[in-house]
């Protein structure tokens, strides 16, 4: 049926910021690749902001009329679009808008239109437009005020007309793919919200000012500036070109400097700003200029730094570092921009950038756009640090009359001033940073605490990882597994990221109502915050059990497992469980502080239903066991024999806390599917080290048999098991050939899947020869293991898939190839494809969310 609708013009800037304010955004870029009476063809990119980053929807739609008046034919469907897409969009008229999603039903959206300069201009006048559709409930499109809009103007039919998406867009000035993405750009940076800019001032306004008006009249010509006039500012020039970028400045913060030049309360007083003793003349004139112009507000932070006296700058790296360290920590947003003033301040400005992984932007001085120097991971030699540290530390009382003994390393970067010896460079901040990365080299998933907004949450997570969880696999005692496990979390939580970057929070959260999301657990953790946390910390523990070499079955048998490496990779989660109850290790820091916090002072009289979520959700994400009574199990012949407790967890957790089960539940699922992804190969997974590892096994092997057999009376039960792992092991004297290895290790692992079996039957009667057996049975089935996981290099959540004439959606992969290895198996990419999608059909979570089916390229 035709859509029931009307449009609004808006105008009250009251009224438009309470709107937003109470809004869901939404960037749109809208091309219409067809546009007449009978049919409309265009292409839509979303830009939906999300806490880890920005989700990016495109969608095709298609509306045709029929010779019923009342009924059009519309498709709408995701994509994700090729060249030949693309090229489309050049030669499209386009309409760029943020939408604030007012009301859900009626359907109430504010779209806010934007040019920009050179690029995109519009023939209306208005940019606010209010649109107002029915739905389920009936509306009176002459009165709003239900809905708290009080300030409205109705349009005629002739503006709707004219204020139609398809008759407002407009051909872009410059054609390609660098005007496609300054659309992208712009509508990103507006979805930001507001930013504060950074920036050293120099002294081009000021003699700008002073040359061109009479000594005492500077003020009188200040005030008649027009903003023609802001080019000879490269501070205000500067803002005029991010503002023209999509920016919504809205403070800047200017580093001054001496020299201060006298200026009086009363002149200050005559441009409308409070006096402050000790400041400049140049900041007192952009703050005009900017209040006037831009209508933002500025701070200052005084440096300590005079081009006249030399050893003012031996501390300004350290001072203008702590500065910033302080402005990032408080301000939402920033943005660092280094061009004006002297170029010392900004060459300090643009390496604390680049160190701590933060864009920034300069302007050359005869140019009219501005360069962003992107952020990237550009960070410390740490080797360097490693050696400097011990240094430091050895000299760090030293007295300041003794700095010309200290070696040289530490002697080029200290300072002398006023009897006191100072850093060049801000030593304990590296230091300190040295030491994380000494901890994690590689990360701990920083991206996801962007999902959580409790602090304390953030500090116990992040604790965990790096002072327990991630070390307890050091020294592990199956050596096969420590590369993968010691950053598979990391790599899951990355996933995690990136898979509702890809399918959207509303997604990623869809069996819970927002009433429910937003509901204190308790005092300043929501429901939403303890769901991120839970899943995070699960994420974390899941797999400690192969670092636990101890197992109690419910018959209460103690098995000792640090020889039994089959055992402890088969009831991995198991001994999690266990672990997490031994109170010796405490791994969740119930009682004993992670740095100052525990899991008892964040959530008190109900930590232990915390910890029994975290257990069920370590628990349940293997694929014997089901999540609810619709999960498919597949049931393995050692929960038989180590009677295991197999029932569901719907029927095992029953907190009084209903929807704690519901979430508990829900994430256990989650644990499943995203498990299972991860397949790539480690960061260290090079060529030469993947034929290190499959030669040093196959010799570890051998080694193992020849013990068997030096040792112990051979049975019959294993005998030909172990002959023919042998023989086929030791006709590869060298890896020369890895796929004909391969091959051979299929048989290989058949005979060891045996081993496995006859330790299993045996396991009332654990001995060193069983203990030795499993060993040999363990390393053998490593070799497809390792050729699965040195074929990947990364699992990454590509698109989304929708139709308007489907409900069901489908979640589309991409497996990334290691370009690091010569020969990759595609037999290998078929099986891996299968084993994914397997673990998200088994997980059940088809049941509580829209996604259907996963779809995996390669």
């Amino acid at each position: 049926m035709l859509e029931k609708e009307w449009k609004y013009f808006i105008k009250d800037e009251t009224e438009i910021s309470k709107i937003k304010e109470n809004s869901k955004k939404v960037g749109i870029i809208q091309w219409y690749l067809k546009s007449d009476e009978n049919k409309e063809e265009r292409i839509r990119l979303e830009l939906i902001p999300q806490r880890t980053g920005i989700m990016k929807k495109w969608i095709k739609t298609i509306k045709e009329k029929t010779d019923d008046p009342e009924v059009r034919i519309e498709d709408e469907n995701t994509f994700l679009p090729k060249s030949e897409d693309i090229h489309k969009l050049y030669h499209s008229p386009v309409v760029l808008k943020i939408r604030y999603i007012y009301n859900d039903d009626p359907e109430i959206v504010l779209d806010e239109y934007f040019e920009i300069k050179d690029l995109l201009e519009y023939d209306i006048k208005e940019k606010y437009i209010l649109e107002v559709e029915e739905k389920s409930k009936k509306v009176d499109f002459d009165s709003l005020k239900e809905y708290g809009i009080s300030s409205f103007q109705k349009l005629t039919e002739e503006e709707m007309l004219k204020y139609k998406n398809k008759n407002i867009a407009k051909y872009l000035k410059n054609e390609g793919i660098k005007s496609i993405k300054e659309l992208n750009d712009f509508i990103e940076n507006k979805l930001i919200g507001d930013i504060t800019v950074v920036m050293p001032v120099g002294t081009s306004f000021k003699n700008y000012i002073e040359r061109n008006s009479e000594k005492g009249k500077e003020l009188e010509f200040l005030k008649g500036l027009t903003f023609e006039n802001i080019d000879k500012s490269a501070e205000l020039q500067t803002l005029d070109i991010l503002k023209n970028k999509g920016f919504n400045i809205n403070k800047v913060i200017l580093f001054i400097y001496p020299p201060f030049e006298d200026i009086s309360k009363e002149e200050v007083e005559k441009l409308g700003l409070e006096y402050e003793d000790g400041l400049n003349k140049i900041y007192y004139y952009l703050k005009y200029a900017s209040q006037k112009f831009f209508g933002i507000d500025v701070e200052y932070r005084k440096v300590n730094f005079d081009t006249e006296n030399i050893e003012t700058s031996k501390n300004t790296f350290n001072e203008i570092w702590k500065y910033l360290d302080e402005i990032f920590k408080k301000e939402k947003e920033v943005i660092i921009d280094i061009a004006p003033g002297i170029k010392y301040i900004g060459i300090i400005m643009a390496l604390y950038a680049l160190f701590n992984r933060k864009s920034f932007y300069y302007k050359y001085e005869r140019q009219f756009d501005i360069v962003k120097i992107p952020a990237f991971g550009i960070d410390w030699d740490y080797n360097y640090i490693d050696e400097l540290n011990a240094i430091f530390k050895s000299y760090n009382n030293t007295n300041f009359e003794e700095i010309i003994n200290m070696p040289k390393e530490l002697y080029e970067i200290l300072n002398i001033r006023d009897n006191e010896i100072l850093p060049f460079y801000p030593i304990d901040k590296i230091i300190n940073s040295f030491k994380e990365k000494r901890e994690m080299p590689f990360g701990y998933g920083e991206r996801y605490f962007d999902l959580i907004e409790n602090e304390n949450l953030k500090k116990y997570l992040k604790h965990g990882i790096i002072k327990k969880w991630s070390q307890m696999w050091i020294g592990d005692q199956i050596p096969e597994t420590v590369e993968h496990s010691q950053r598979h979390s990391k790599r899951l939580m990355e996933f995690t990221v990136n898979l509702i970057n890809t399918i959207g929070e509303d997604e990623f959260l869809k069996p819970f109502k927002d009433e429910e999301l937003n509901r204190e657990y308790i005092k300043n953790i929501t429901y939403k915050d303890l769901i991120y946390f839970l899943l995070g910390v699960s994420i974390n523990v899941h797999d400690l059990g192969h670092t636990y070499p101890m197992f109690k079955d419910r018959n209460g048998n103690v098995f000792y497992l640090d020889s039994l490496p089959s055992l402890v990779r088969d009831l991995h989660n198991e001994l999690t469980l266990q672990l997490i109850e031994d109170f010796n290790y405490d791994v969740l820091a119930i009682e004993n502080d992670f740095e100052g916090i525990s899991l008892r002072k964040i959530f008190r009289d109900k930590t232990l239903e915390v910890v029994s979520s975290i257990k069920m959700i370590c628990k349940y994400h293997r694929g014997y066991l089901g999540v609810d009574k619709e999960s498919d199990i597949n049931n393995k012949d050692f929960v038989k024999i180590m009677n295991l407790d197999t029932r569901k967890l719907e029927d095992v957790f029953n907190p009084e806390d209903e929807l704690l089960k519901k979430i508990t539940m829900y994430l256990a699922k989650w644990l499943k599917f995203i498990d299972g992804t991860d397949v790539q190969a480690d960061r260290v997974v090079t060529e030469n080290y993947h034929k290190n590892r499959l030669e040093r096994t196959k010799n570890e092997i051998i080694y193992l048999i020849d013990k068997l057999k030096s040792n112990y009376e051979i049975n019959d039960n294993y005998y030909n098991s172990i002959n023919i792992i042998k023989d086929k092991l030791s006709k590869h004297t060298k890896i020369h050939n890895e796929k004909e290895l391969i091959e051979d290790m299929k048989l290989v692992e058949k005979e060891a899947e045996k081993l496995e079996q006859y330790v299993y039957e045996n396991i009332d009667n654990i001995n060193n020869m069983l203990e030795l057996i499993d060993k040999i049975a363990f390393k053998a089935r490593q070799f497809s293991h390792f050729n699965k996981h040195k074929s990947v290099s990364a699992v990454i959540p590509e698109w989304l898939e929708y139709s308007n004439k489907d409900n069901n959606k489908k979640l589309h992969i991409k497996l990334i190839k290691n370009i690091e290895v010569s020969e990759i198996d595609n037999a290998v990419l078929k099986k891996i494809k299968k084993d994914i999608n397997d673990e998200f059909n088994n997980s059940n979570l088809t049941k509580d969310i829209d996604i259907k089916e996963v779809v995996i390229s390669y």
